[in-house]
């Protein structure tokens, strides 16, 4: 992934699919240990309301609509975003699995294949 594939791009605003697909691999991350709990569902909730473009006005919706997101379509859109988003991506895919104080083996696998999938190094 180089300059010119970034160059059409927004590094910082995000559109509501990609908050849909961030939201998806958030879910999936905390039910990656087997339960996505209270903390690990605040966190995500945080850091959508934190990412800057399209605001959320109903969660119900929204979440409906990210869950409904094929996981094609989820990783097809992670994979045409800015590389500065994709790693905006995997930070908040980190701070979903820490957010109940313990990172499963499940989840740092989840998180590995998304990171090689992407390209990037840890």
């Amino acid at each position: 992934m180089g300059i010119l594939s970034d160059l059409f791009k927004s590094k910082t605003n995000w559109t509501m699919v990609e908050l849909h697909c961030i939201m998806h691999l958030m879910t999936a991350m905390g039910g990656a240990d087997g339960d996505f709990d209270e903390d690990e569902k605040l966190a995500a909730i945080k850091i959508i309301n934190a990412l800057p473009g399209v605001e959320v006005r109903d969660w119900h919706h929204f979440f409906s609509e990210a869950m409904a997101m094929p996981p094609q379509m989820c990783f097809d859109t992670l994979k045409n975003m800015h590389s500065k988003k994709q790693k905006v991506a995997l930070a908040c895919l980190a701070a979903v699995a820490k957010a109940d104080g313990e990172i499963d083996d499940n989840e740092a696998e989840f998180f590995g294949n998304i990171a090689t999938a992407l390209g990037i190094k840890l």
